[in-house]
């Protein structure tokens, strides 16, 4: 059909692009820092899952209104030790499908169907808007990064404004460390002196058991958003339903075992995504002296959950005499309590010369969920480019009960190889989540090239 008669019908035409094709191949070096550095030799290597990478990606224009991508990352991962000190096995392969989405664009709408990242949010670094995509914490160290998932996602644009749907059909979990890294309660959160009734039954070893969602209709996550961006600035509405990537203790307590000896009771703890809804707003906009500032406020309300034995369980300590009686009422601990929680969070940067300056203030974590655990967090970092090919970059972040310092330095060589040499130093003390990010603390050396 000739292109006039085709435009007369009101179908955009447009001529096809050539196709674009690449990969970056990267290689990461990682050794633990966590209670070795009066001994260096005894330091372990760790891998969060980037010891080699290759990142293959192909782009498609057959016309000026259609876009299509296709990428994933192959990982041979490698050695790391656990809590334990006991060696992992090495070269273990691993594939992630990163992208494969075809988008439609006109002048006013937008449609992505496929596996994609949707990003929302104007956080630097950590956003509170960003829920959409599942957690990918490979890397314990950066809370930025998400996991791409199988979604629809509508767009529709009018002037200043515009308007997001987005739906994701299937449920996926968040990439969770490799390294012992606690980013649930432990076993003693949840088995105590009232459940024993004194201090001599002690808790011996500590296992989880997840149930995962039956990807029905029901567990469909949605999420829309309404965005207006005007000269001032940009500000966005946004609503999200759907399960918290992270599991949540939540069941019942299972005492799997019991040493007579030694008078330690084995527990088993289980584990559940729950359901939350998420409202959030977010603003973005350019103060005097050239200082860009933006907040972000959210109002959390997830599904109630609570660990307790069962009656039959206590009643097995009473039979072999590890307790006198099963206390009345049962005991339990709530993990969330289906009351609301607000985090926000406030930034500003600015640039001088070559100099970026970034600071923010964090109002809840993610791994705090209700209002009794939020904390405090202030969040710094710096960027120098010394010269067009050397890059500076420091971080920070502190609860002031712990804290997470990194330092890397980037060089890049003919536009296609990068060398980055970093640190990452975690401490803290518990509750602070910092406690639990210590074993991370890592020194690391990474090489990547781009085809």
């Amino acid at each position: 059909m000739p292109s006039a008669a085709l435009a007369l019908l009101g179908i955009s035409v447009g001529f096809a692009e050539p196709n674009s094709f690449g990969a970056t191949v990267s290689s990461t070096a990682r050794v633990g820092l966590d209670g070795c550095a009066s001994t260096p030799a005894t330091c372990s290597w760790l891998s969060f899952n980037d010891s080699a990478v290759l990142s293959p990606w192909a782009l498609a224009k057959p016309s000026a209104t259609v876009v299509a991508k296709g990428s994933f990352d192959l990982r041979i991962n490698g050695v790391h030790q656990s809590e334990s000190n006991e060696q992992a096995q090495p070269f273990q392969a691993s594939t992630r499908l990163t992208d494969a989405w075809v988008s439609m664009r006109s002048s006013h709408t937008d449609l992505t169907l496929g596996v994609q990242r949707v990003s929302w949010g104007v956080g630097q670094g950590y956003s509170l808007i960003d829920t959409i995509n599942p957690l990918n914490l490979d890397d314990p160290t950066q809370f930025d990064q998400r996991l791409s998932v199988l979604a629809a996602h509508a767009s529709l644009y009018s002037g200043h404004l515009d308007a997001s749907a987005v739906i994701v059909p299937f449920f996926v979990p968040a990439a969770l460390p490799v390294s012992g890294v606690a980013l649930i309660n432990s076993g003693s959160d949840f088995f105590d002196d009232q459940f024993s009734q004194s201090t001599s039954l002690e808790l011996g070893s500590v296992t989880t058991r997840t149930s995962m969602p039956t990807n029905t209709v029901r567990d469909t996550s949605i999420a829309t958003r309404i965005r207006y961006t005007p000269a001032a600035g940009d500000f966005a509405l946004s609503w999200h339903r759907g399960r918290d990537s992270l599991p949540q203790a939540n069941g019942a307590l299972v005492l799997i075992g019991f040493q007579t000896v030694e008078g330690r009771v084995d527990v088993g703890v289980p584990l559940e995504f729950p359901k939350r809804d998420i409202l959030g707003f977010s603003a973005r906009t350019t103060l005097p002296g050239d200082v860009t500032s933006w907040i972000e406020v959210t109002r959390t309300v997830a599904a109630k959950a609570s660990v307790a034995p069962s009656e039959a369980q206590m009643e097995g300590l009473v039979n072999v005499g590890a307790i006198e009686s099963v206390p009345d009422p049962i005991p339990y601990t709530v993990t969330q309590d289906g009351t609301p929680v607000f985090h926000w969070l406030l930034g500003a940067d600015r640039s001088l010369g070559s100099l970026r300056l970034t600071a923010q203030w964090l109002h809840g974590f993610l791994t705090e969920r209700t209002a009794d655990e939020v904390s405090d967090y202030a969040l710094l970092s710096a960027a120098w480019s010394a010269t067009p090919t050397l890059r500076f970059e420091a971080s920070g972040a502190t609860n002031f009960s712990g804290h997470l310092f990194a330092l890397r330095v980037t060089t890049l060589h003919s536009d296609s190889a990068e060398l980055d040499i970093g640190a990452t130093l975690i401490d803290g003390q518990t509750p602070s989540p910092f406690a639990a990010l210590r074993t991370a603390s890592n020194l690391h050396t990474t090489v990547r090239m781009r085809f």
